[in-house]
């Protein structure tokens, strides 16, 4: 077996990442239907004070360029549609368990989905919300690598450190030029 064959098993041997909340599980669930209501989502998402402010944070920003601040949830929903609402779902779940050794995580994908959004609103295309979540989620191979390949994170973040390269580059040396984060991340939409 090759080295880069045993990383990609060790990536994808999933059973060590937690579940999401069974919250954001009732959220993803009702939102798969496509006359899921509003008012109901809208309920499971004040339950939880993080993905309240996530959804607030997101639909306030300028990207939206709303004359007014939305302070109302529902109305949230509406505005940011159900895939962006369930990217942020995942999200919110997924690098809460990567916050303490990625700082800065989600602002930086909240930074990400919305200059895509504001890319793509000026390029005209019409998958705007999709691109918006796709730049929400591009990190996720950081937080696999965080829980999969703990010897190997420690690894890439003293290269980091010390030879001051970017994160990707130190990536590529540490997983044997194998799989990038932005690959991997990839790899988990996949799956």
């Amino acid at each position: 077996m090759t080295p880069a064959t045993n990383i990609k098993e060790r990536l994808f041997n999933l059973k060590d990442l937690p579940t999401i909340p069974d919250t954001h599980q009732k959220i993803l669930k009702l939102i798969e239907n496509i006359n899921y209501s509003v008012d109901e989502v809208g309920r499971f998402i004040e339950m939880d004070q993080v993905l309240s402010t996530k959804v607030l944070k997101l639909v306030n920003s300028p990207f939206y360029g709303l004359y007014s601040n939305v302070a109302s949830i529902k109305r949230a929903i509406v505005l940011l549609g159900a895939n962006l609402v369930k990217g942020l779902v995942l999200s919110t779940s997924l690098f809460d368990m990567a916050d303490e050794s990625l700082p800065g995580l989600w602002d930086h994908s909240y930074c990400c989905s919305t200059v895509s959004g504001f890319l793509a609103r000026k390029l005209n295309l019409i998958t705007i919300e999709e691109i918006m979540t796709g730049a929400l989620l591009h990190d996720l191979g950081k937080v696999l690598v965080r829980k999969q390949l703990p010897e190997e994170a420690k690894e890439i973040d003293l290269a980091v450190g010390a030879n001051s390269i970017p994160m990707i580059e130190a990536e590529k040396i540490e997983l044997l030029r194998a799989v990038s984060q932005s690959e991997l991340g990839i790899w988990i939409s996949l799956l």
